[in-house]
C-alpha cells in the first residue's frame, strides 16, 4: 500500500511529499538486504523521477504524432477535421467546429441524405446523425446502410415507409425533425417550419402532436439542444435591429473610458425557477 502511495506521488511530480518518504524508503531496502549506498542511488533516482519522467519512446512517438497530424491539419484540413471530430469526446466537438472557419470550411445542420456521422464534402463538413441527442449508434447505421442499398429518400413519408418502426421509432423520427435533418427536403426557411414537418409525421403515424409550441425561438432552443452547440442563425441580423455594433472580441472596450455605457444583446436559452435554502423563490437563467 505505501509503495502504491509513492508511485502516485511520483506521478503527480510531489517532490515535497516525496521527500517525507525518504528515510523509510532508505530503512526498509537495507533491511531487505540492499547497501546503503545503493538504496540512496535508487532512492535519487525516483525522486529525479517525481521532477518530471517522461521516457524516450513517449516522448519521440508523441512528438512524431504532433508533427503528423499538424502536417495534414496544414495541407488536407477537410480529411483531418472529418477524423478527428468523429474521434474526439463531445466537450472538444465545437472547439474543433469553430476552427473550420480558419481553414476555409463550413459547417452544417445533419441532412438525411447526406450525413452519416460526420462526413465533409465539398469543404462542407454535416453534423452527425449519431451525435443527436435521442438518436445513438444503431439507428445511425441502419438509416446509413438503408440509404446506400435504395438510395435517397425522398419525403418524409418516404423515410418512413422504409425503415422500420423497431429500429427508428417515434422518439428518433422527432430527433431528427427537430435537429434540421429534414430541412432540405422541404425547403425550410424558419425554424418553426419544422413544427409542420412534425405534424406530417405525426399525422402518417396516426399520433397526436406532443409539442405545443410554434414559436421561432422554441425550435431554435430544441436544435440547440440536440446538437449541443451553438445556434445557426445570423447574430448579426439580430443585432442590426436594435442599431447595435456586433464585435468578435473585448479588444474595443479597452479603449472606451470608464463612464462609458455599453449596450449589451443576448439569448436566453434556460429559464428555471427554483426555491433557497430559506424557501424563497429564486430564478437562475442562461444568457
Amino acid at each position: 500500500e505505501e509503495a502504491d502511495v509513492i508511485r502516485t506521488t511520483i506521478k503527480k511530480f510531489d517532490r515535497d511529499k516525496m521527500k517525507t518518504f525518504e528515510a523509510k524508503f532508505i530503512k526498509g531496502a537495507m533491511r531487505n538486504g540492499c547497501d546503503k549506498s545503493k538504496a540512496n542511488f535508487i532512492w535519487n533516482k525516483l525522486l529525479a523521477f517525481s521532477g518530471y519522467g517522461f521516457n524516450k519512446s513517449h516522448s519521440c512517438s508523441y512528438s512524431m504524432l504532433g508533427y503528423y497530424c499538424q502536417w495534414l491539419k496544414v495541407h488536407y484540413p477537410e480529411e483531418f477535421f472529418e477524423v478527428n471530430l468523429n474521434f474526439c469526446e463531445d466537450d472538444d466537438v465545437m472547439n474543433l467546429i469553430n476552427k473550420l472557419k480558419d481553414f476555409n470550411l463550413q459547417y452544417s445542420l445533419p441532412d438525411i441524405n447526406k450525413s452519416y456521422k460526420f462526413v465533409s464534402r465539398k469543404k462542407i463538413i454535416y453534423w452527425a446523425l449519431n451525435k443527436i441527442k435521442g438518436v445513438g449508434e444503431k439507428a445511425t447505421e441502419y438509416i446509413f446502410k438503408e440509404r446506400k442499398t435504395n438510395g435517397k429518400f425522398k419525403s418524409l413519408q418516404d423515410f418512413l415507409n422504409r425503415v422500420e418502426k423497431k429500429r427508428v421509432n417515434k422518439r428518433v423520427v422527432a430527433c431528427l425533425i427537430l435537429s434540421g435533418c429534414f430541412d432540405n427536403l422541404y425547403s425550410i426557411d424558419e425554424y418553426s417550419e419544422r413544427g409542420k414537418i412534425l405534424q406530417e409525421f405525426y399525422d402518417l403515424r396516426k399520433q397526436k402532436k406532443t409539442e405545443k409550441n410554434s414559436s421561432n425561438l422554441y425550435y431554435i432552443l430544441k436544435q440547440k439542444e440536440l446538437l449541443s452547440m451553438g445556434n445557426f442563425f445570423d447574430y448579426n441580423e439580430i443585432i442590426s435591429k436594435f442599431d447595435l455594433d456586433s464585435y468578435d472580441d473585448f479588444e474595443t472596450f479597452k479603449e472606451m473610458s470608464v463612464d462609458s455605457v455599453i449596450n449589451f444583446i443576448g439569448l436566453i436559452t434556460n429559464v428555471k425557477l427554483i426555491k433557497t435554502k430559506k424557501g424563497d423563490d429564486m430564478t437562475i437563467i442562461n444568457l
